[in-house]
Order: structure tokens, then C-alpha cells, then sequence
């Protein structure tokens, strides 16, 4: 990370435009601990997939909820017109 500084400074003074900032970036782990909050009166809203996805709140998890239903039922529908032109088929020959 300091030669990127470096080359950073070099590069401003070669330029002639002022050096604005330069940062020396340290790695690390984190531990983040996610928990839901409660409502007013106490009473937790959750969602359907609260178990699963904790970080999304209960609008976010219906809404995911009714996309993968959609998908599921578009799905079954795709596979019912298949199997309906696959009988055709074999009726006609």
C-alpha cells in the first residue's frame, strides 16, 4: 500500500496538481452480530424467511417470497404446455 501512495505523490509532483489526500489502508476481520429489533408494544414481525435471511426485514422477505413463488408457478406452467405439446406430438404420429 505505501508504493501506491508513493506512486501516487510522484505522479502529483511529475503533474503539478497538488497531492489532495493519500490514505494507508490497514486489513482486518470484523465480527458483525445481526439481531432484530423489537417494534413498539414488543411484538416481532417476521417474515417467512426469517430464519433463513435475518438481515432482511419482513416487506423485503414477502416480497422475495412472492418473486420465487411467481417463478415456481410460471415454471410449472412452462412445464404443462411442454408436456401438452409433447402429447400432441405423439398423438399425430
Amino acid at each position: 500500500m505505501h508504493w501506491k501512495t508513493g506512486f501516487a505523490g510522484l505522479t502529483a509532483i511529475v503533474s503539478g496538481r497538488p497531492l489532495v489526500a493519500g490514505a494507508d489502508v490497514q486489513q482486518g476481520t470484523y465480527d458483525v452480530t445481526v439481531t432484530a429489533s423489537n417494534t413498539a408494544g414488543g411484538v416481532l414481525n417476521r417474515g417467512p424467511l426469517a430464519d433463513l435471511l435475518p438481515q432482511m426485514n419482513e416487506i423485503q422477505q414477502w416480497t422475495l417470497f412472492g418473486i420465487g413463488l411467481l417463478i415456481v408457478s410460471l415454471l410449472g406452467l412452462l412445464i404443462k404446455l411442454w408436456w401438452q405439446s409433447r402429447q400432441q406430438i405423439k398423438e399425430q404420429s
